[in-house]
């Protein structure tokens, strides 16, 4: 008998809202104002140009409406399925503008209940891969759904991870 226990979960949403091109294109243009202002800066982990140090407080303006409450809405589907019973709330979100070469360290979000991705655009091919903690797991020749350590999804435009 195989039991499951402390499993990882990812949620994984395409076509996340409807008018996305519309979306897209008023969330581009604050982003593109906040850069102008505020500056786009590269931290430990991150090796991209991005918001993250200078404004994460890119959920709070009006053109990121529509994505942030669609955002939320999945989010509060995806904790009542894992047996929360609260509702979140957006404490921060930032932009990063990758380009070929550019890549986020590995890393994790202590202290969020969830934590995730949503992308307005990505150069093709590009992923974005989850890791366990357990970097010492002896992987077996065959990694299964119980025993992998690793995974990795494909940035989508309108895809929320």
């Amino acid at each position: 008998m195989i039991l499951k226990f402390f499993p990882t979960t990812i949620y994984c949403e395409d076509n996340l809202i409807s008018n996305f091109e519309i979306n897209r294109d008023l969330v581009n243009k604050r982003i593109s104002n906040l850069a102008r202002i505020w500056g786009m800066a590269y931290s430990e982990t991150l090796n991209v140009p991005s918001l993250h140090t200078t404004n994460p407080r890119l959920h709070t303006y009006p053109e990121t409406k529509d994505i942030c409450e669609a955002i939320l809405d999945h989010a509060n589907k995806f904790i009542n399925e894992l047996g929360y019973k609260c509702k979140l709330e957006i404490q921060t979100m930032w932009a990063n503008v990758s380009e070929e070469g550019h890549y986020i360290y590995p890393h994790i979000h202590p202290g969020s209940l969830i934590s995730g991705a949503y992308y307005l655009a990505a150069p093709e091919g590009s992923k974005i891969t989850f890791q366990s903690g357990d970097k010492f797991f002896f992987m077996p020749t065959t990694p299964t759904e119980l025993s992998c350590n690793e995974t990795s999804f494909e940035c989508k435009p309108n895809r929320l991870l």
